[in-house]
């Protein structure tokens, strides 16, 4: 995954390389495009990792590597086990914000205009926090809610915090600027949402197309 600006006069490059039979875990190597023989560092991610998901902020100053594994040792979920690290290209070592005792990651989201960063994390009703993307520390606790989908607008006031798929469609809309919830609504069946690139908010249902 490529850093969507450059730095240091080129960019870098994310690469995921899975585990290996013999005892090599799964890691994510950050590469600088002006010298590809080294990476500038490696995260060793825990054993049975299967994928990630990897996500640069919007000067590519910093990632997050979200590391998912079907297994969960401890037998306290279903749908195995997740691990979030925060970075910087040239960090010395990662920063582990959430691993198995935390929960399951639901999902993550950098806002596109500025350095942070939103995650819900944990078994529902989960929590929603706000993080620092030049620290990776948490800054603010939005609370606990039965949610597991993070969308900012185009423009970055906005967030759509959304409990889709398995949960009811409750949707909220979280405002940075003002750092209150301006409305809340039911959604029911909507499986997906995106804003349009003016910010007016889409959603896919199950059953239906609709605008609002």
């Amino acid at each position: 995954v490529m850093s969507p600006t450059e730095q240091k006069g080129n960019f870098y490059a994310a690469v995921f390389i899975p585990e290996k039979e013999g005892g090599q875990v799964a890691r994510v190597a950050i590469y600088h495009l002006d010298n590809f023989s080294k990476p500038t560092i490696e995260v060793h991610l825990p054993a049975k990792v299967k994928d990630v998901v990897i996500r640069w902020n919007f000067d590519g100053s910093a990632l997050l590597i979200l590391a998912n594994s079907d297994v969960d040792e401890s037998g306290g979920s279903y749908f195995g086990t997740t691990y979030l690290y925060w970075l910087k290209p040239e960090s010395k070592v990662p920063t582990q914000i959430y691993g198995s005792k935390d929960g399951q990651v639901q999902d993550i989201a950098w806002s596109p205009t500025a350095n942070e960063f939103m995650v819900i994390v944990g078994f529902q009703p989960a929590s929603i926090a706000l993080h620092s993307g030049v620290t990776g520390k948490q800054t603010t606790m939005l609370g606990n809610s039965r949610r597991n989908t993070l969308k900012y607008n185009p423009h970055g006031r906005f967030v759509a915090v959304g409990g889709f798929g398995t949960l009811a469609g409750d949707l909220d809309f979280y405002d940075r600027a003002e750092g209150n919830t301006v409305s809340s609504l039911r959604a029911a069946l909507t499986v997906e949402c995106t804003w349009s690139p003016r910010s007016e908010e889409r959603r896919v249902g199950k059953e239906c197309r609709s605008r609002w």
